[in-house]
C-alpha cells in the first residue's frame, strides 16, 4: 500500500525533494493568505469616513490614496517582507534537494537543466527582494525589479518544463501506467504563466496613462494572477505528495470492479522490479533511483533497501 516514510532519516534524496516542494507550496500559499488579510484590513481602515454619495472615481481615488498610506506603513512592510522571505526560504530549500536529486543522476540532462534554471530562479528571487526594500526610493528600482519579476517568472516556466520531463521518466522507472505526476508538473507551467500575466500588467501600469483601460486591463490579470499563484501552490503540494510516497500507486484507466469487499480500500501492488526503460541502458533502484551495478542486486548500495525480482 502507498505511505509514507515515518523519519526523515528513511526518506530517499527524491522524497526529499517532494517533502520540500511541499514546503515551498505551503510558503507560497501563506503570503497568499496574509496579503489577503492585510490588504482586507487596509481596505477596511481607508473606508472609513468617506462620503459614499460622491462621485464613484472620487471615492475610488480617496480609498487608494488612503490604501497607499496604510500600505507603506513600517509594520505592515516589515509583515509582507517577512513572508516573501518565507517564500524565498522555500524556494532555497527546494533548489537544495534537487541539487541532491542532480548529483545522483549527472547523466539526466532534464533534472541537471531544472536545478540549473531554479537555482539561477533562486538567485535572481534574492535580488530581487533586497532591491524591493528600497524600491520607493527610485523610479528605476522599481523598474528593475518588476523586470527581475519578468525573469524569476520565466526561469520558473522553462524549470517546470524540464522538471515534467524528468517527472515523465520517473514513472516509467516505477511503473506508473497514468501520469501522476507530470501532469502536475504540467500544470506547475500553466500557472507560472497566469502569474506571468500579473507581471505583465505591472510593466503596463508603467507605460499606459489612461486610467480607464489601466482598471480594465488590471482586473482581468489580476484574477489570473490570484488564480495562477493558487495553482501553482496546489501542484507544488501535489507533486511532492506524490514524490514523498513509499510505493506509487499503480493506476490502471479502467480499474477493475472486483475487489475485496472485506477491504475499504484496495491494495497497490507494490513496486515493479527495475527495468530497462531503453535498450543498454542501466538498472535503477525504484526507492532512491540510483543506478544499480547488476539487475540480480539483491539491495541497493546507497539506500540500503531490497530490489524487488520477479517471481520465478
Amino acid at each position: 500500500m502507498s505511505e509514507y516514510p515515518n523519519e526523515f532519516s528513511d526518506l530517499s534524496d527524491t522524497q526529499k525533494m517532494g517533502r520540500s516542494m511541499r514546503f515551498f507550496g505551503f510558503s507560497r500559499i501563506i503570503i497568499l493568505l496574509s496579503s489577503f488579510i492585510i490588504i482586507s484590513i487596509g481596505t477596511s481602515i481607508a473606508m472609513k469616513g468617506v462620503d459614499m454619495e460622491q462621485d464613484f472615481e472620487v471615492v475610488t481615488e480617496i480609498v487608494e490614496i488612503a490604501l497607499l498610506e496604510f500600505m507603506g506603513q513600517l509594520w505592515v512592510m516589515i509583515y509582507l517582507y517577512a513572508f516573501e522571505a518565507l517564500v524565498i526560504a522555500g524556494l532555497g530549500y527546494f533548489v537544495y534537494n534537487v541539487y541532491s536529486v542532480h548529483q545522483i543522476h549527472r547523466e539526466d540532462e532534464n533534472i541537471t537543466r531544472v536545478f540549473y534554471l531554479l537555482l539561477t530562479g533562486f538567485i535572481t528571487s534574492v535580488a530581487q527582494f533586497a532591491l524591493s526594500i528600497f524600491s520607493g526610493t527610485s523610479i528605476l528600482l522599481i523598474w528593475i525589479v518588476l523586470l527581475l519579476n519578468f525573469v524569476v517568472s520565466g526561469l520558473a516556466i522553462a524549470a517546470y518544463f524540464f522538471l515534467q520531463r524528468w517527472g515523465t521518466v520517473y514513472e516509467q522507472q516505477m511503473g506508473v501506467s497514468l501520469p501522476l505526476l507530470s501532469s502536475r508538473f504540467r500544470r506547475l507551467m500553466i500557472g507560472e504563466f497566469l502569474v506571468l500575466l500579473g507581471i505583465i500588467f505591472n510593466f503596463s501600469s508603467l507605460i499606459i496613462s489612461d486610467p480607464t483601460t489601466m482598471g480594465a486591463i488590471g482586473g482581468y490579470l489580476g484574477v489570473f494572477t490570484i488564480f495562477g499563484e493558487i495553482l501553482v501552490a496546489i501542484n507544488l503540494i501535489k507533486a511532492g505528495k506524490i514524490l514523498e510516497l513509499n510505493t506509487l500507486p499503480q493506476t490502471q484507466l479502467f480499474p477493475s470492479r472486483e475487489l475485496d469487499q472485506s477491504s475499504e480500500y484496495p491494495e497497490y501492488p507494490e513496486y515493479k522490479p527495475p527495468q530497462r526503460l531503453f535498450p543498454d541502458k542501466a538498472y535503477f533502484c525504484p526507492s532512491c533511483g540510483a543506478k544499480l551495478e547488476s539487475e540480480s542486486q539483491d539491495f541497493c548500495m546507497r539506500c540500503g533497501k531490497p530490489i524487488p525480482h520477479p517471481k520465478d
